[in-house]
């Protein structure tokens, strides 16, 4: 977002387990998620967004879990900053 001055989104299809990166509204990376990989909530709707100076639309989380049932969340904070726990 930043590089290119441009708004970048990150949304997730949790129904199709697809996601899509887009900045600027051209999509630079998306697809399907790997086989035994799901989706399980995703920024408290479909999608997060960075504005040109990196700053989050708003807060949230996302979760992914494995066929073994083990999960990862991705924290996004509203100043940018993201961790995955």
């Amino acid at each position: 977002a930043i590089k290119r001055n441009a708004t970048a989104t990150v949304s997730f299809d949790i129904a199709n387990e697809t996601y899509r990166a887009s900045v600027g509204g051209q999509a630079i990376r998306g697809g399907r998620m790997p086989a035994g990989i799901d989706i399980n909530s995703a920024f408290g709707g479909t999608s997060v967004q960075f504005d040109s100076r990196g700053i989050a639309s708003a807060a949230g989380t996302a979760v992914v879990r494995n066929n073994l049932g083990r999960a990862k969340t991705i924290m996004v904070y509203i100043t940018g900053n993201s961790r995955i726990n």
